[in-house]
């Protein structure tokens, strides 16, 4: 039996409306308080899959120490979105 979801948190486009059946969930086993967890993507863009990915494992008492991602697009300027944590990224474009 699949656990359950803890939340979604919906996503939104570059203007800020609200896009239909896009968002992020988690199990409810995934983190624990105190975890310390590392976001793996593999595209930085905008932030918005990061950011809504960070808020889910804080509301479920992990602590964010960082982001990790294959390609980053720069001129979208994700890494603004996502605070002072540490950001790696492999390829710049």
């Amino acid at each position: 039996m699949p656990n359950v979801r803890y939340a979604t948190i919906k996503m939104r486009d570059l203007r800020g409306a609200t896009l239909q059946n896009a968002g992020v969930e988690m199990h409810t086993d995934a983190v624990s308080r105190g975890d310390r967890v590392l976001v793996i993507d593999d595209l930085l863009a905008t932030g918005g899959t990061a950011a809504a990915t960070a808020r889910l494992v804080e509301k479920q008492g992990g602590v964010v120490e960082g982001f990790a991602f294959v390609i980053e697009l720069d001129f979208l300027k994700g890494r603004e979105r996502l605070g002072t944590r540490t950001i790696h990224a492999l390829v710049h474009y």
